[in-house]
This record gives C-alpha cells, structure tokens and sequence, in this order.
C-alpha cells in the first residue's frame, strides 16, 4: 500500500515510527496537510495508535454488530488556534444488508503524549451510507497547546 497520499495541493510525507502503545509496537503519524494558513510549522504532531486502515464497528446493547467502517486515511491541518482532523474510508458491513441506507457511528479519544490527560473525546457521525459507499468526517480541536505530540485512539461505538 502506498503510504504517501496526495490530498489538495500539498500533502506531507506519512512518518512511520516505533511508538510506546499499550496494544501494538507501531503507530502512525497521521498527515498532516499545509493549510495555507501562514503557519510554517505549529509543532503539533498527532499520532494514531493503531495502523491505518482499521474496522470500527457500531455494536447494539444486546452486542450485536450494526455497522461497520474502515477508516482508511487520517489528515490533519491547523487553522489559527483550531485543528482539524479528516478521517476517511469506506462502510463494509450493515445488519440490515448492502442497500440499508444508514450513518455510522465510532469513538474517538485525544490524549497528551503520556497519556495521562485526556484533551478531547466524542463521536464521528457519517452521512447516511450504502456498504461500499466512502465517507470523509471532520473533528475539530480548539484546546489544543501551540506545540506537542498527541495521541489519537478510535474505537467502537456502543457495547
């Protein structure tokens, strides 16, 4: 898979490293887009803590599976004090069949490098989609520092 995407005008590199993460050796950086905004560098790294692409699933209170996404690309750019966070991909599993015209639904949590602050939590929310349909969400963060490097974990909704 190539790991270099283009998006826009301009897109910066994908940086792969080695991260301390509880369940995996690796995480991603996600993209980080150069919004024009006269921001050269705002030294603000997010970091995914699982690989892309990754299945969250939308699970009903008697633990069955609704809905399922991939999320197949994360982008991220600053506009003044807020960021904003892109996430992309496909619906590949609904309950109710490939035609069930329906949103999905799954978990986000932001936190500082260590862990041990929670900055921003919540919930990304897709227009009503058919499996194989593509989604393109937006989150936005305003409380971010200037600088640092954050953690970003999606998870399921429900259960």
């Amino acid at each position: 898979m190539n790991r270099i995407k283009k998006l826009g005008m301009l897109f910066l590199a994908i940086i792969f490293c080695v991260a301390m993460v509880a369940c995996s050796d690796t995480a991603d950086y996600l993209q980080q887009e150069d919004a024009n905004t006269g921001y050269e560098n705002d030294g603000v790294t997010i970091m995914l803590d699982a690989e892309l692409p990754i299945e969250l699933n939308e699970v009903s209170y008697d633990k069955r599976i609704l809905s399922t996404v991939r999320v197949d690309e994360g982008t991220y750019y600053k506009e003044g004090y807020q960021i904003t966070l892109e996430l992309s991909g496909e619906k590949v599993f609904d309950c109710e069949g490939n035609d069930n015209l329906g949103g999905c639904r799954f978990n986000y949590r932001l936190l500082s490098e260590d862990r041990k602050t929670v900055i921003d939590s919540g919930r990304v929310y897709t227009e009503s989609l058919k499996v194989g349909e593509k989604f393109c969400e937006k989150v936005y963060f305003a409380d971010l520092e200037s600088e640092g490097t954050y953690i970003l974990e999606l998870f399921d909704y429900g259960n």
